[in-house]
């Protein structure tokens, strides 16, 4: 209306909290976990101690079962996804593949295989990942890693993943350092090229009028109900809002987030 307004702004500080929500659902006598991450970055050391924290409560608790909710991860750190991938894997894949790095045939030297090295002692029966579009890098690596360990794996969202099975390093160059593409991670199978993202087992709208953790949210229902019953949910209101219309009216409001997937290690450092 043309008039003017002063402000006063206050600087403070803010430290993202990835692990939004780890909690534990009772379906008659079997235990499912819960756990939302929405990064892979962060302090590794305190995400590994959080990581270690949230599992030995699932382990207490007798979950057998894991939803895995990474709907707006956007990647991050190499070293956390193959953290988190030893947590799920069971105890037998320990020193079987996880994952191989390819680069190119003018860095193929710098190839390299990593192994699982279970963490903890939680074992799982399945796991269901919840994703969308802005599931990407780091996550849709830890995503193909286990559809490749675990024979029960499935996913639900309201749409593909990102698509991008490539990371990178950091080159020094003068003041500056570039980030080109560098890597590309498969799986135990040499399954890597989702650039189109990967398909939803069930693809349903994302709840965006529940709260975390709310067994009433769309995809969390859906995720819950598959691993109780070996059904996923349906219901008049999941279909219908898992119609093509109401997905790109979602894909549409979501921002892009930016994906990321960095690889620690510096080749010839």
């Amino acid at each position: 209306d043309g008039s003017t307004v002063d402000l006063n702004l206050t600087p403070g500080s803010y430290t993202e909290k990835p692990i939004v929500l780890d909690t534990v659902y009772t379906a008659g006598a079997k235990k499912i976990g819960y756990f939302v991450l929405n990064s892979f970055l962060g302090d590794v050391t305190t995400m590994k101690a959080a990581f270690a924290n949230s599992f030995q409560e699932f382990t207490t608790a007798g979950v057998t079962d894991m939803i895995v909710d990474l709907r707006y991860n956007g990647g991050g750190y190499v070293a956390l996804q193959e953290e988190l991938g030893n947590y799920l894997t069971p105890a037998t894949k320990t020193g079987t593949v996880m994952y191989k790095e390819t680069f190119n045939d003018k860095l193929s030297q710098y190839n390299e295989t990593v192994n699982f090295s279970k963490k903890g002692s939680l074992a799982l029966n399945s796991i269901v990942f919840i994703m969308s579009q802005n599931t990407a890098s780091a996550s849709e690596a830890l995503i193909n890693i286990m559809r490749a360990t675990m024979t029960d794996v499935k996913m639900v969202g309201p749409s593909n993943s990102h698509g991008k099975p490539v990371g990178f390093f950091n080159i020094p160059v003068g003041d500056w350092y570039m980030f080109p593409v560098s890597i590309r991670i498969v799986n135990s199978k040499n399954e890597g090229n989702y650039f189109n993202g990967f398909t939803p087992d069930k693809r349903v709208a994302d709840g965006l009028d529940k709260s975390w953790g709310d067994l009433s949210e769309d995809c969390l229902a859906t995720a819950y109900n598959y691993l109780n019953t070996g059904n996923f949910r349906t219901s008049q209101r999941i279909e219908e809002n898992a119609s093509q219309e109401n997905i790109r009216a979602y894909n549409s409001m979501r921002s892009p987030k930016r994906s990321i997937m960095v690889e620690q290690k510096i080749p010839g450092h």
